[in-house]
């Protein structure tokens, strides 16, 4: 499930508990899921433009181990700037 608007977006991320022998394990563990939060500003003169990305990232029922950071944390902020021309 996505969420966006011109300056934010928010994902929901689940993973079944269950998985099957082999199957991909995607996230935090069997059973995990995520849900995250972003701001994206964009300043724009001409072709030119900056644009700033904070985002906060939460887990949840995560495997040991598997989590941020030392494996156990089940937040995580991040911060990008991201600057470039349009064509």
């Amino acid at each position: 499930m996505n969420y966006s608007s011109p300056v934010g977006s928010g994902n929901r991320r689940r993973q079944q508990r269950f998985s099957a022998e082999g199957a991909a394990d995607l996230l935090y563990g069997p059973g995990s899921g995520a849900r995250s939060f972003a701001l994206t500003p964009t300043y724009q003169r001409r072709r030119f433009f900056v644009r700033a990305e904070p985002s906060f990232v939460k887990a949840r029922h995560i495997v040991a181990g598997r989590g941020f950071g030392n494996g156990d944390s089940t937040t995580q902020a991040r911060f990008i700037v991201e600057t470039g021309f349009l064509f």
